[in-house]
């Protein structure tokens, strides 16, 4: 048609009329292209990403579904995990704690869990085993993602064997003993600690504590006993041991099971993860873990400056915790006195600290100095370890070295008027310093039960000021203890007399 191309005509003149696009026009176009681009790029991205974790959630759920149908087609005395808690008797194949599997590329963690349920029917009795809850969860293996967790109960279908009235419940509860020196002094709960039960006549069990620092054993056969209720006090299955850990962390020498103790340490446990239970008791218990602390010492001259001769370092604190005598030498290179792990304090105490500690968090350390010649003595320091639980594992103590009159003095350790050999022996000079100790020293006694100390002379009249000393030895395999307090060291003069000092332990 003749309008149509009259009309091409003209926009065919109007276009070899325009100029073209400016440069300034193409930046303008590229960059908003940009925006748009990004941000449809990024929406993509994330339905994507939002779609594989759907899918892979699907798959989780799936996978934890399988394995609950898996549980309830047991049998209820096979819901059980082997070396797990409750632990499987011989012969069970039970449920698998932790298995991966591989799904359509990608691989998948699955864990199960079992938990003892108390809740007592009017007519059963239990103790706090009346059935279990049996937890799956499944994990991302790559990132340890969570994506599933289901929880499935299973009842016993017997209800007189529900839970066992003449059975026995221990409850173990982990603390952390380092926020014993933070400002709020409470020990928290340890989440994920590992927890076994060894020895007595139940199997070994297997668990790892909930966010209450809690692993419940329960259902255990009781420690035997004689014809007359009495618990043996002997013989292999007569207790039940506890060992708690988890990594980074130590536990307390004194809440070790015996066997994990250094032999004549005296730190063996009374209660703690060593104890008989009774038919039907309920026994709790506690273990403290510590995250190893650090250690420094500064020894400084009179006049604040680092300390250039050779001196001796004393680190201690309250039995049970180990002391130690360390040897000071100035360095140009590093003017600090490090007790860090691996080292350790009291590795050199052959009876109470036998290959020593690591420092303890949570503890009030007390650290003094003297020269070597005897001539200087600094104001001992006294205060929680570490400086700031968890975040900084170390703790900085400042001495001063300063001259000051001393005395040798000796110190004989006796039981029953027999000398005793390798007593640790601690003297603690006064509280001067709002509570804080002016000189502390710690040496262990020779063959004929004595130890000598360099300490600086006090006043002649007994007084708060003055010298306590404390003693602590192994006697037979038990733990002694004695002590005397507010004793003065006399003079340098040799008409002052003999600084000799006598403890008995019993």
């Amino acid at each position: 048609m003749d309008w149509i191309k009259c009309i091409t005509s003209r926009l065919l003149r109007v276009a070899r009329r325009e100029a073209g696009l400016t440069l300034i026009e193409t930046i303008f176009a590229i960059v908003i292209f940009g925006i748009v681009s990004t941000s449809v790029i990024s929406v993509l991205t994330s339905a994507t990403a939002a779609d594989g974790l759907a899918r892979q959630k699907t798959i989780a759920d799936e996978l934890a579904a399988q394995q609950v149908e898996y549980v309830r087609q047991l049998a209820y005395a096979d819901v059980c995990l082997v070396s797990g808690n409750p632990t499987c008797p011989a012969g069970v194949i039970g449920i698998a704690s932790s298995q991966t599997k591989w799904v359509m590329g990608l691989r998948y963690k699955l864990t199960s869990s079992i938990r003892w349920v108390n809740d007592k029917t009017p007519t059963g009795a239990a103790t706090a085993a009346n059935y279990k809850r049996v937890r799956i969860t499944v994990y991302r293996v790559s990132d340890n993602k969570l994506l599933a967790r289901v929880n499935t109960y299973v009842s016993n279908p017997s209800r007189t064997a529900l839970g066992g009235i003449d059975n026995a419940v221990i409850n173990v509860n982990v603390l952390d003993n380092g926020y014993l020196a933070t400002p709020t002094a409470a020990a928290t709960p340890v989440q994920g600690a590992q927890v076994d039960l060894w020895d007595g006549p139940s199997p070994h069990s297997s668990d790892t504590t909930d966010e209450t620092g809690l692993v419940t054993f329960a259902n255990l056969v009781p420690n035997p006993s004689d014809g007359s209720g009495n618990l043996l006090p002997t013989g292999a299955t007569a207790y039940y041991d506890i060992l708690a850990g988890l990594g980074g962390y130590q536990t307390l020498r004194e809440e070790l099971p015996p066997g994990t103790v250094p032999s004549g340490s005296g730190a063996g446990p009374v209660n703690a993860a060593h104890l008989q239970i009774n038919p039907s008791q309920t026994q709790n218990t506690t273990i403290h873990l510590y995250r190893p602390a650090t250690i420094n010492v500064k020894v400084q001259d009179a006049s604040g400056n680092p300390y250039t001769g050779t001196a001796y370092v004393d680190i201690g604190a309250q039995y049970p915790r180990c002391a130690q005598t360390f040897s000071y030498a100035y360095s140009s290179t590093s003017t600090t006195m490090t007790i860090v792990p691996p080292a350790t304090i009291g590795s050199t105490e052959t009876v109470l600290c036998p290959g020593g500690e690591q420092a303890v968090s949570g503890v009030k350390y007390t650290v003094g100095a003297r020269s070597s010649d005897g001539t200087l003595v600094a104001s001992a320091v006294s205060t929680w370890v570490p400086a700031n639980y968890p975040t900084d594992l170390s703790s900085t103590f400042i001495l001063q070295l300063q001259p000051t009159a001393t005395k040798s003095c000796t110190v004989t350790v006796t039981k029953g008027g027999t000398p005793v050999k390798d007593a640790r022996v601690d003297a603690v000079d006064g509280t001067r310093d709002t509570g804080n100790p002016q000189s502390y020293a710690t040496g262990i006694t020779d063959l004929n039960g004595k130890v000598t100390f360099t300490l600086p002379v006090t006043t002649a009249v007994p007084g708060p000021g003055d010298f306590d000393i404390k003693a602590w030895a192994i006697v037979s395999g038990s733990a002694v203890y004695g002590g005397l307090t507010d004793r003065s060291v006399p003079n340098n003069l040799p008409s002052s007399g003999l600084c000799n000092f006598a403890v008995a332990v019993s």
